[in-house]
């Protein structure tokens, strides 16, 4: 990305309020999602109808802790900087939502991303695939499957809502709104995307998933940087999940296209070919959209149209061998106090996910 020395500095202080509030968020999201899956392994609501067990649950881990506990801190930040609307570090709400992505991208993204939702999905199942190998030689004990309510089109678009528009929106408004956002305010660019991966990965806190989360949490992050809008990873998002619900009633309803993981199944060869094609396919288009956007914005800045405020300190250094370097300092380095609330959600996910592993528990 080209440098543009036009551009101000970040406050040092809203770079730390934005850390505070991915770290609050997530950790109620951590526990939120331990807490969940406790009161439904003790079996308090195995009483309910598969269907009304599936939609309690998703209310509780998305729209209660994943979004419902986001959304709580940043109201009760903003409710703060009401209190002092002329300090430097006031900012509208709507201003604050559109920085953490909340924004249309250009119109092209919208539709490409479809593309890259359908994409995405077949790069999983091979990563899903590859995942449960490792898992398989590592001796690891693969539990039943969860019963899920199967029916007609009712039943499809609960599941749908459940398992695709909720993920979708509350995962995305979480883990690439705030906490990437959050990471981007102490540390660069390519590490924010790298640990905001590995956050999504362990916010599944099954071992079965880490893998392809995590994957998939760096393109998704890498979209959401690029497009500086978090709709491309909510559609992509949204489409993996979707695909995946649709392909387990249409087998239940006999729907067009049933068959095809049978199919697959019944051609290796053929379907690592595919695999192969649509990951290379993703991939080729994720870095033309990289490039896109970068030309894009980076002509908005040369003509003063779009500054992002810096968030690094970049300065030049000389080594004993009479070579300049340049040395990146984040304007805002948490000190281990502010880490506190982030390792502890990072903790009880890996322990959780450990969990997974070694008991073949979720």
């Amino acid at each position: 990305m080209i440098e543009n020395a036009q551009a101000p500095l970040a406050s040092k202080t809203q770079l730390r309020n934005n850390y505070y509030l991915a770290s609050i968020s997530f950790l109620i999201a951590a526990t939120g999602l331990i807490f969940t899956r406790i009161l439904f392994g003790l079996g308090l609501f195995s009483n309910l109808p598969d269907a009304w067990f599936d939609f309690l649950g998703s209310v509780l881990i998305q729209i209660v802790f994943i979004f419902g506990g986001g959304l709580f801190v940043l109201l009760i930040q903003q409710k703060l900087y009401n209190q002092n609307r002329l300090g430097e570090n006031y900012k509208p709400l709507k201003q604050r939502l559109s920085e953490m992505g909340f924004r249309l991208p250009r119109l092209y993204l919208i539709p490409l991303s479809i593309v890259l939702g359908i994409l995405f999905f077949i790069m999983n199942i091979g990563v899903s695939y590859i995942n449960t190998l490792i898992l398989f030689l590592l001796g690891y004990n693969f539990p039943p499957a969860s019963p899920e309510a199967m029916g007609g089109i009712g039943l499809f678009l609960l599941a749908l809502f459940n398992s695709a528009v909720l993920p979708g929106f509350c995962e995305e408004f979480l883990n690439r709104g705030i906490v990437l956002r959050g990471l981007r305010s102490s540390m660069n660019e390519k590490t924010a995307i790298l640990i905001s991966a590995l956050l999504f990965g362990l916010l599944h806190a099954n071992i079965r998933q880490t893998l392809y989360t995590f994957v998939g949490g760096i393109i998704l992050a890498t979209l959401t940087i690029k497009t500086r809008s978090i709709l491309p990873a909510m559609i992509i998002h949204f489409m993996n999940n979707a695909i995946s619900v649709y392909s387990s009633h249409a087998s239940y309803n006999g729907w067009p296209g049933a068959n095809w993981e049978t199919f697959l199944q019944n051609h290796f060869l053929l379907s690592a070919m595919i695999w192969v094609i649509c990951s290379v396919a993703l991939a080729g288009i994720v870095y033309w959209i990289v490039i896109n956007e970068d030309e894009y914005y980076a002509q908005k800045a040369e003509k003063g149209e779009f500054l992002e405020p810096k968030t690094e300190i970049i300065t030049s250094y000389e080594t004993p061998f009479g070579v300049n370097l340049i040395k990146r300092t984040p304007l805002y380095q948490p000190g281990l106090q502010d880490k506190i609330m982030m390792y502890s959600a990072i903790f009880l996910l890996a322990l959780t996910t450990a969990f997974s592993l070694y008991l073949g528990m979720f």
